[in-house]
């Protein structure tokens, strides 16, 4: 028997109640109140379709130039940190509200002392999903570009809102290449009102992580580097990147399959933002309709009638240059 037939919207909502709770009256750093949120609670037994992860097959590519990598590299310029206010929170609320036509205000942003912060640098905040408003956004207390991180982590909980207005148990979750596609068109599209080109240049350093193990995934080839350097997949990242840093980067991806997959998914997401920051309806019209049992590419053609998605990923290296154009004008 499938164990989701059993299980309601209710159960979900009371799961994700429960955690958040936990999660706000646990101490220590965050890693350890994540972990104290979920002890004793158990899930529901929700088994994902295996629709979520069904990808078109040219997703699977490494499709970004060595120029391209090279002006990300050299552009690269992390800024002093800065702190995370109310009013950065407000501003960062108002303009993620009006871009997807969502109302968050009943979405609590938690800010965490930075010496608690202890996720690393591949998690710079995170959403925890509760019932059908009440979502909850963690940043630390200081980041380098702080509304730009909050217009990612609230357009994880527009999307969330948007979804389940539809109250039905498919809208309660979301694939990751879904969601990272929904936040990454939210802080583009911030940068590209409000940034610079150097924090824009400085933003897409997650393309080109996320685009190198794109590649690996797509060489599948996990465990010789060697073999790897010699399939196309490797060559703009080869000729862009220091050899040693290419080699260190693909063994710490080897040793962390999950790692390299999510990272993967990531990058897809971000070409497909990229190509689609501008449709604001289509991006709309895709969260209000994001159901989990759903593949990606369907979602996406009735969300984007008129564009091509084999496009984003041809003319991907084109739309990185006209975009950084636009800060120049």
């Amino acid at each position: 028997m499938n164990p989701t037939a059993t299980i309601s919207v209710d159960d979900v909502i009371a799961y994700e109640t429960l955690v958040s709770q936990n999660l706000l009256r646990a101490r220590g750093t965050i890693s350890e109140r994540q972990a104290t949120s979920r002890q004793g609670v158990v899930a529901p037994p929700y088994v994902t379709p295996k629709t979520a992860y069904m990808l078109p097959e040219c997703f699977w590519s490494s499709p970004i130039s060595v120029d391209v990598y090279r002006l990300i590299l050299e552009g690269f310029n992390m800024e002093p940190a800065q702190a995370v206010t109310e009013a950065k929170i407000n501003e960062a609320r108002q303009y993620t509200s009006n871009l997807l036509g969502v109302d968050l205000q009943g979405v609590r942003v938690e800010v965490v002392p930075s010496r608690e912060w202890d996720l690393g640098d591949t998690v710079e905040g995170f959403q925890i999903r509760v019932g059908l408003t009440d979502h909850m956004v963690f940043v630390p207390d200081a980041f380098v570009s702080p509304v730009e991180l909050l217009c990612h982590e609230l357009g994880h909980a527009a999307h969330t809102t948007a979804q389940r207005q539809n109250g039905e148990l498919p809208f309660f979750f979301t694939a990751p290449t879904t969601a990272e596609f929904v936040a990454h068109v939210c802080q583009y599209n911030y940068l590209l009102d409000h940034g610079t080109r150097a924090q824009f240049l400085t933003a897409m350093g997650q393309l080109t992580t996320a685009t190198f193990a794109l590649s690996i995934m797509a060489s599948q080839i996990y465990d010789d580097f060697e073999a790897f350097l010699k399939t196309q997949h490797a060559e703009a990242i080869m000729q862009a990147m220091p050899m040693d840093v290419v080699e260190d980067t693909y063994w710490k991806f080897s040793e962390d399959r999950q790692h390299l997959l999510n990272e993967s998914m990531r990058g897809m997401a971000i070409i497909l933002a990229l190509w689609l920051v501008d449709d604001h309806e289509g991006v709309k019209r895709f969260i209000s309709a994001d159901r989990i049992d759903q593949p990606f590419a369907v979602k996406l053609a009735a969300a984007f009638p008129d564009k091509e998605l084999m496009e984003a990923f041809e003319s991907v290296n084109e739309q990185f240059f006209n975009l950084l154009d636009r800060f120049n004008s």
